[in-house]
This record gives C-alpha cells, sequence and structure tokens, in this order.
C-alpha cells in the first residue's frame, strides 16, 4: 500500500507529464498570441486580375499587393496592422498578413453577411484562389497583432 506522501508524488509526476505534452502541442496561438486580441472572422482570397485594380492596393504607403503578407481588411484595421490566421500556418507561409488594402466586400462584411469581420487575402493566382477556398477553413481565429 502507498502512503500519502507516494502519492502525492505519483500525481505531480503525472500533473507535470501532461502539463509538459500539452505545451509540447500546444499551438503557437495558444501560447505566443493568447494575450492579443482574437476575433472568429470570415476569410476569402483574392488575385490579381479580379478587377479594375489588379495588383494595387488602397494603402499609400504600398504600391501592390504581395502574396503572403497582404491582406484587404475594413476600415477598422488601419493600414499596417498585423494579423496572425492560425489555420492558415504553413498554408500560407507563417500564416502573418499585413493590411495594406480595403475593398467594398470587406467594408460591406458581404462574406459574412454583414455580421462579422471580412478578411480578403491576396493571393498569387486563380488557382491559389480555389485552392484555398477548398482547403482552408472559411471562417477562423484571428488574432490582431498590432
Amino acid at each position: 500500500m502507498k502512503t500519502n506522501t507516494q502519492i502525492l508524488i505519483t500525481i505531480k509526476k503525472i500533473l507535470m507529464a501532461t502539463l509538459c505534452c500539452c505545451l509540447s502541442i500546444a499551438p503557437l496561438c495558444a501560447t505566443t498570441y493568447s494575450s492579443q486580441r482574437k476575433i472568429r472572422a470570415r476569410i476569402t482570397y483574392y488575385c490579381p486580375g479580379e478587377d479594375r485594380f489588379g495588383s494595387r492596393v488602397a494603402s499609400k504607403d504600398v504600391k501592390r499587393a504581395t502574396p503572403g503578407i497582404t491582406v484587404s481588411a475594413h476600415p477598422n484595421f488601419k493600414f499596417g496592422t498585423r494579423i496572425y490566421i492560425p489555420a492558415l500556418k504553413n498554408k500560407i507561409d507563417d500564416g502573418k498578413f499585413t493590411v495594406q488594402d480595403r475593398g467594398s466586400a470587406v467594408t460591406n462584411k458581404a462574406a459574412a453577411g454583414g455580421k462579422a469581420y471580412v478578411f480578403d487575402i491576396f493571393v498569387a493566382s486563380h488557382q491559389d484562389v480555389k485552392k484555398m477556398t477548398q482547403t482552408a477553413p472559411a471562417w477562423c481565429d484571428v488574432y490582431i497583432l498590432d
């Protein structure tokens, strides 16, 4: 029969093992970005040639959209705001984007039925739009970094 001390040591070992296991598999966002503002948003994609603007962006600081960096967002998010979408990490670079563009669809929140923010991510081609639409989740947690 185990003593109380042995039982406590066993419980401590189990708790420590569980904690270590959880920390090693926890997603980056849960540890690094937990203190940042998190919202649930609709994610859409666009590419050059979908409108008359091509790859030009609305931001005065940037001339052209860049795949893997540029995101179009609601005016509540200033140009230069960085966002992180964990669900897109490794699908589109590191999952971090910079607000560099606007658009009526994101301003009106059209893809979300007017009820949630929409982030429209710039990708290189129509094939990339199709691929992301088919393989990535339409609704994601978005962390506002700055």
